[in-house]
């Protein structure tokens, strides 16, 4: 089913009620993600004095590797395609890290005194809004033509 259309192939008067529950979803799942990846953050700089920037590229790869798998069943309801629509997830996930890594970055060497964690923190709340729309539209989204795509490898 197309988004925005129903099942009777009538165009739905509210395109965006799927954007809103989706979005919801998307953010809840990505707060418990979110905390997974942050718990693990904490874990390796506070209790293993792992360097912020590398524990935060380990405990980024276990949040995005699991919120990958909750919205495919549980947000978007896909399961085809998966390799492609993973790497397709990953590497908009790699951007988020990229960013964040930036955010981590620059305020630890400007602001020495704030805690890394808060650091983390504003860096998730920006970096996954802007993911959620990458997502959607890319790792997520349908298929064209998927009546013709036994010529994909992935």
């Amino acid at each position: 089913m197309q988004r925005g259309v129903d099942t009777t192939g009538t165009v739905n008067t509210k395109p965006s009620t799927g954007l809103f529950k989706q979005f919801m979803r998307y953010g809840a799942f990505g707060a418990l993600c979110s905390a997974v990846d942050t718990l693990i953050f904490l874990l390796l700089t506070s209790g293993f004095s792992i360097a912020p920037l590398v524990a935060n590229v380990l405990s980024t790869m276990v949040g995005v590797t699991m919120s990958f798998f909750i919205n495919c069943r549980y947000t978007f309801q896909v399961s085809d395609k998966m390799l492609r629509r993973y790497i397709a997830f990953f590497s908009i996930g790699a951007l988020g890290l990229m960013v964040s890594e930036c955010i981590i970055g620059f305020g630890h060497a400007q602001f020495p005194q704030v805690i890394p964690v808060y650091l983390k923190l504003f860096a998730v709340a920006l970096v996954g809004a802007f993911q959620f729309f990458l997502n959607r539209n890319i790792s997520f989204r349908e298929a064209v033509g998927a009546e013709n795509d036994e010529d994909e490898l992935i």
